[in-house]
């Protein structure tokens, strides 16, 4: 559920602003909503922070040296070392790149030494390398052709006058020549090697950077908030957000640090934090809203719940295999092996894996193997009417295809009807809440007009009552507001007319596009098929390593096409189709308080 927010003024006494912030952040139960300014102070502490990230993030790559017992813990110096080492990287990596440019001009041009141009240069003779169209070859100075090509010809011309005047076509030589471009890449990569040993030696400093750099952004936090702070002498205030049930601590800290505290309501419009407490079940989720980056806004719903359940049934249909269920389960009891305990995330694993591995148990598919759901032990598990392999359950292809298209709908049809009940409950006792129930009774008409155009079955004639009296209602009372005339929202309902009949369509297609589960599942169960039929002939004999590189290439590939489908179609269901009945835009922002105490908003 999203928690219920309280909107808090905090007056404080000039002279006691930084006590006052310290007890805040101590405390960690503000959601400061004052706009926070930058000073010359925190532009320092941000671009200390700045150049410790960088350090981290060099010697994060180097862990593996402890601490030299004789090092001393200044950590200042420590990153001024890291990034003077980084800047001198970048050089040589710049140097580098620098030598394969001359390298690549030895490779087109031949090998020779440049001092020795040179000091024919001071001698007065002056060599002049050149790339001419084969009509162009100087007739008056003598050269030598060093390469041919199709267009084109490279040579050296010689000029005995000492004229220095450069042609147009005249490249420029390298500094140096390929022996020692060689000598100056080596010196260059042992240097390479030399800062690295030296990363590794400082790798001990990672963990205090770590906290070095909590400490900065909390500093920098401060500053920002503190030159943030609203004036009105002879203090100074800040407006934030509480949940409700933390109220009372801060009150009780106002008292202790004699701040002046108001205490409101959020305003309709008001931009209001949102934070999420649901059951540790539930909290499953949250690994993939914090992937997708999405959290409902306050006066949305917190759909968590539903959100899990549809997707855990979707995973299990789009993947729809019981041979991958099983081997995403035996990977998330090694993960919760090596971590020692279930997380969120491996939690989450648990309930897909398992889902995936009951409905292909249930469609008989197992690696997308006949021979295997053939098997006695899983055939007997398996629901003739779902199958994937209709052959083996003795059912007519059409008839296992009919099956899973109707579950599809029956499931959109569910989840779009529960939308128009969770908005009716919100809405009711206003007038409006009526035109959740036409939305209903849509839905549910639009349901079996659905089956009678895709799979052939008939239309009931009160189908058609339910979608008439369902569009009737939506124009009645979709339109009527608090304080607004009965008829007069009627009159807005009838100029909606035609977007109210655009929406029916929509809605229409929106139970249809739960044919993707059906369509993503039976293409899943082909592609694994398809390679198995492939490696069948190669099992038997001396081919059997091609045969197994085949499948565990193929399979492999399935996998990562149906985990990509999870999220291209899964999570689409939920995100566009049920979010879009229920009207939510998904525009919050997560409850984060001011301070360094996060257990209460982690409970």
């Amino acid at each position: 559920m999203i928690v219920t927010m309280k909107k808090v003024s905090i007056f404080m006494k000039e002279r006691e602003v930084d006590s006052a912030l310290g007890a805040l952040r101590e405390a960690g139960l503000v959601h400061i909503m004052t706009p926070k300014k930058d000073s010359r102070e925190s532009e320092d502490i941000a671009e200390k922070l700045e150049r410790c990230k960088q350090a981290y993030g060099i010697l994060e790559q180097h862990i593996g040296s402890e601490k030299p017992t004789d090092q001393k813990n200044d950590l200042s110096a420590v990153i001024d070392q890291v990034l003077t080492l980084d800047d001198e990287i970048s050089d040589i990596h710049d140097r580098l790149r620098s030598l394969n440019h001359m390298e690549r001009f030895f490779e087109e041009w031949g090998s020779f030494d440049p001092d020795q141009v040179h000091q024919l240069r001071r001698q007065g003779v002056v060599l002049q390398f050149l790339r001419l169209k084969h009509e162009e070859l100087p007739g008056d100075i003598p050269y030598i052709v060093l390469k041919r090509e199709k267009t084109h010809t490279r040579i050296m011309a010689v000029d005995l006058t000492g004229d220095s005047t450069s042609h147009e076509e005249t490249v420029s030589i390298p500094e140096l020549g390929p022996e020692s471009i060689i000598q100056e890449r080596n010196r260059l990569h042992k240097r390479i090697a030399e800062i690295e040993a030296c990363y590794a030696e400082l790798s001990w400093s990672v963990k205090p950077l770590g906290k070095l750099m909590e400490s900065l952004k909390q500093d920098l936090e401060f500053h920002e908030v503190k030159n943030g702070l609203e004036e009105a002498e002879p203090v100074r205030y800040l407006v934030g957000f509480v949940p409700k049930e933390n109220l009372h601590l801060v009150s009780e800290l106002a008292s202790q640090q004699a701040w002046a505290l108001m205490i409101d309501d959020p305003h309709e419009e008001e931009p209001v934090p949102t934070k999420l407490k649901n059951r540790p079940f539930v909290r499953m989720i949250e690994p993939i809203f914090e992937i997708l980056g999405t959290v409902p806004g306050y006066r949305e719903y917190d759909i968590s719940g539903l959100f899990l359940g549809f997707f855990a049934i979707f995973v299990a249909m789009i993947i729809g295999d019981a041979g991958y269920g099983a081997l995403f389960l035996v990977i998330t009891l090694v993960l919760t092996m090596k971590a020692r305990k279930i997380t969120k995330l491996t939690g989450l694993l648990y309930l897909l894996s398992t889902t995936t591995l009951v409905w292909g148990a249930l469609t008989g598919t197992w690696f997308g193997s006949e021979t295997l759901a053939s098997w006695p032990p899983l055939h007997a598990l398996m629901m003739p009417r779902l199958a994937s392999f209709p052959d083996i359950a003795q059912v007519e292809t059409i008839i296992t295809q009919q099956n899973v298209m109707y579950l599809c709908f029956i499931i959109g049809t569910v989840q779009l009807s529960i939308a128009c009940l969770m908005n009716f409950k919100r809405d009711v006792p206003k007038l409006s809440s009526f035109a959740h129930i036409g939305w209903l009774m849509m839905i549910i008409g639009l349901y079996f007009l659905v089956l009678n155009l895709v799979l052939g079955f008939d239309l009931p004639d009160w189908a058609v009552y339910l979608i008439g009296g369902g569009f009737a209602l939506i124009i009645i009372f979709g339109s009527q507001q608090p304080g607004r005339n009965f008829f007069k929202g009627l009159a807005y309902g009838l100029a909606g007319l035609f977007t109210t009949f655009l929406d029916s369509i929509s809605s229409f297609s929106n139970i249809i596009s739960y044919i993707r589960l059906f369509a993503v599942g039976m293409a899943s169960v082909a592609i694994s098929s398809s390679f198995n039929s492939m490696a069948a002939p190669m099992l038997g004999g001396v081919l059997f390593p091609a045969a197994l590189l085949i499948l565990l290439i193929g399979h492999g590939l399935n996998i990562v096409m149906a985990l990509l489908s999870v999220f291209v179609h899964g999570i689409r269901l939920n995100m566009l189709e049920f979010s879009g009945q229920l009207s939510m835009e998904w525009t919050g922002f997560k409850y984060a308080p001011f301070g360094e105490n996060r257990k209460i908003q982690d409970n």
